[in-house]
């Protein structure tokens, strides 16, 4: 069962970073974010996106503790970094909205997290998906661990064009004086 979910989550990640690429390469196109935001663009793209957390959630439950970490390592590192990840994302998801967060234009957010970082929620959901697989203790759920940081790491690539071409001039001065991660 642990290798079959860990083929489909890995087969999820392959999707999505070839959809994160495509956006990036031809923005104008890319699925994300929505050029003409619909009930199915939101769909396609939601539903990847929580397949991927729960294959990822799955294969680190089913393969619970098979890393020899230290307890210092789970609960002292991957625990705060979890908690901290899910305090940042679902404050600053609340902040835009839902209609904002599901792709729709709304006003640039330059405040909170967005002081510091231009995409606080993924660094945010990097820092979730360390922690947890430091809590799961999971080798099986690395692999796939590995896949989603670098689809995470990827995605603010495609968002920019689109940032900028939907807010303009204050993108553009946002971009200039706020680092893309940290």
């Amino acid at each position: 069962m642990t290798q079959l979910i860990l083929i489909l989550g890995l087969t999820a990640c392959a999707i999505a970073l070839a959809l994160v690429l495509h956006a990036v390469l031809r923005p104008e196109t890319g699925l994300w974010p929505p050029r003409h935001p619909s009930r199915r663009s939101r769909l396609a793209v939601w539903t990847l996106t929580i397949g991927i957390v729960v294959l990822l959630a799955a294969l680190s439950v089913l393969d619970w503790g098979a890393m020899p970490l230290p307890g210092w390592l789970r609960w002292g590192v991957g625990l705060p970094l979890v908690l901290a990840g899910n305090f940042i994302v679902w404050r600053e998801a609340g902040a835009f909205g839902s209609a904002q967060t599901m792709g729709d234009a709304g006003s640039l957010r330059t405040e909170g997290f967005y002081r510091w970082s231009r995409n606080p929620q993924y660094v945010a959901d990097m820092a979730l998906v360390v922690g947890w697989v430091l809590v799961s203790a999971s080798g099986a759920a690395v692999p796939m661990a590995v896949a989603v940081l670098a689809l995470l790491a990827l995605a603010p690539l495609a968002e920019e064009p689109w940032l900028e071409a939907t807010y303009g001039q204050a993108w553009r001065d946002y971009r200039a004086r706020v680092r893309r991660y940290l």
